[in-house]
Order: C-alpha cells, then sequence, then structure tokens
C-alpha cells in the first residue's frame, strides 16, 4: 500500500512535468485507469505505476540522499538524455526531426526532482547546489531559488554557475545589483563569471529596447519594459567590462568556455568593426596565392 502510494506521487510529479502532448495525457490517463482497476492491493498496479517513473528517478529516497551529489547525478542524467537524443536527432531525415522535436528531453522533470530534494532536505549541507540548479532551469520558481541564494548562500561556490538565469532572465535593476554584487566576490570564479554577465547583460538591453518597441507583447512585464527603456548604456561601459574579463579572468569557464577569449572577440568588434570604424588593415593572400593587404 504506501508503496503504491509512493509511486503515484512519482507519477504526478512527472507526468506534471512532461510536455503537453497528447502522448503524455494518454499515458497519465492509462496509469491511473490501471490503479483504479486493479485494486490499490493490485502488483499489476504497482508496476503500471512504476512504468511511469524515468529510470534515472527510481528507487531515489530524496530524504536522505547526499544534496549534492544528487544534483551533479541528475545534470548528468539529463545532459545524457539529451546527447542520447541529439544522436539519433543527427540521424534522422528532415522529416523525422520535425516530428522528433517535441520528444526533446525537457530540464522541468529534472528541476522538479531537485526542488523536491530541497523540500525534503531545506537545511542540509549543499542545499546551495541544488537552490543553483532551480534557479537556472525553472522560470518564476527559479526567480525564487534565486531569492533564498542571494539571502543566505551568496558566499556560496554555485553563484559562478548563474550567468543564465542573471543574464537571461527577466531584465531589472534587481539583477544589474545581484551582477554588481558577484562582481566584487573574492572567488575569482563568481567575480569573472559576473563580470562578463554584467556585458552580456548591458549590451542586450539595446537589443531588447528595440524589440519591445516592435514586438510590445514579447516584454515578459511592464516593469521590464520600464527599466529597459529607463537604462541608458554607453558602449564604453561594456567595452571596460570587456576588457577587465580579457585583463584579469580570461581563463574563467562559463559553461565551459574560456570568457578571455569571447570577450577577446567582443572587445575587437566593438572598438574595430562598428558603424563609422575604420576597418583594420589586413594581411592575407588572394585566389592566385598573391599577397595584398585591405589597404591596397
Amino acid at each position: 500500500m504506501r508503496k503504491l502510494v509512493l509511486l503515484l506521487s512519482a507519477v504526478m510529479l512527472f507526468t506534471a512535468c512532461e510536455k503537453p502532448t497528447e502522448t503524455t495525457a494518454s499515458k497519465d490517463t492509462e496509469a491511473f485507469s490501471m490503479v483504479k482497476k486493479a485494486g490499490e492491493e493490485s502488483a499489476d498496479a504497482v508496476e503500471a505505476v512504476e512504468a511511469a517513473i524515468p529510470e534515472w528517478a527510481k528507487g531515489v529516497d530524496i530524504a536522505s540522499v547526499d544534496v549534492k551529489d544528487e544534483v551533479e547525478r541528475v545534470k548528468k542524467a539529463y545532459a545524457d538524455a539529451r546527447e542520447s537524443f541529439m544522436e539519433r536527432y543527427k540521424k534522422a531525415s528532415k522529416k523525422d526531426k520535425l516530428a522528433m522535436r517535441k520528444d526533446a528531453p525537457s530540464p522541468m522533470p529534472f528541476a522538479e526532482h531537485i526542488k523536491a530534494v530541497i523540500e525534503a532536505q531545506p537545511n542540509s549541507p549543499g542545499i546551495s547546489a541544488a537552490y543553483a540548479y532551480v534557479a537556472g532551469q525553472m522560470g518564476d520558481e527559479g526567480e525564487a531559488a534565486l531569492d533564498v541564494l542571494f539571502e543566505k548562500y551568496s558566499d556560496c561556490e554555485e553563484m559562478k554557475d548563474l550567468f543564465v538565469p542573471l543574464v537571461y532572465g527577466t531584465p531589472s535593476a534587481k539583477t544589474e545589483e545581484r551582477l554588481k554584487m558577484l562582481m566584487e566576490s573574492s572567488d575569482k570564479n563568481v567575480a569573472g563569471m559576473a563580470t562578463y554577465g554584467m556585458a552580456s547583460f548591458l549590451k542586450s538591453l539595446g537589443d531588447m529596447k528595440k524589440r519591445f518597441v516592435q514586438y510590445p507583447d514579447s516584454a515578459p512585464s511592464p516593469e521590464a519594459v520600464e527599466y529597459v527603456n529607463s537604462r541608458d548604456v554607453e558602449s564604453g561601459e561594456i567595452v571596460a567590462l570587456y576588457r577587465k574579463v580579457v585583463e584579469e579572468y580570461p581563463d574563467v569557464k562559463v559553461m565551459d568556455r574560456a570568457i578571455g577569449k569571447i570577450c577577446g572577440g567582443e572587445l575587437f568588434a566593438l572598438e574595430n568593426l562598428a558603424v563609422g570604424k575604420v576597418a583594420p588593415d589586413i594581411e592575407g593572400e588572394d585566389i592566385d596565392g598573391k599577397e595584398f593587404k585591405l589597404s591596397d
């Protein structure tokens, strides 16, 4: 009986997180219909419910699992699921690719699992890693996780993993202040991420301003529009941030990429390739192997 109840709870969690497709709805209905028909003590019902739980989530006791280890395990499970899907996707025909897109792994079931771990072990060592994971994967609940991180765990090493939710979340003065705070971190990886993040964030505001005018419905909220329209960004601000990254944090990695090289390229473009700038002279060979210069 207890096993069945726990399994039913798991099904409710994971089927709710899947994309709302006809296949998902059918699987959900079928599982619960079997339970109702066979009875709570039925082995067939238990088997049907177990089948609806993802393999990576089976047998996990969220109340006793090591939180940090579980976050890493779930990250790997999601990465493996995406890798497996992409291998199949690359080999598929153009027609099949269109049909396959709806079956791409969603991060939501994985994030919901870690959210459940947080609820089961709110004061466990390593809980900051769980909050950081949820912050990077879940909309409004991700914002709530960010609030907890900055309120209770602002000096944790996982702050270096917040590039995506801070830079690509809803634009606000609050986000800008958070990035400024992290830029002062004594942790080089956190400070480097935040400096690169601030440059990326400020650069994106100009694009947002144009987009919100052209496509008003794309704005996440009136408050976001107000902030974006009120924040005038000078190119010098962005250049200074890129230069700081190149000089002080060249080897720091964000999403497995060294930000020094990224910012070096952005810096070159801003200083040399903007409209009105004199193009830098280049040397090379033409199609006949003859050397030439752009200035020739």
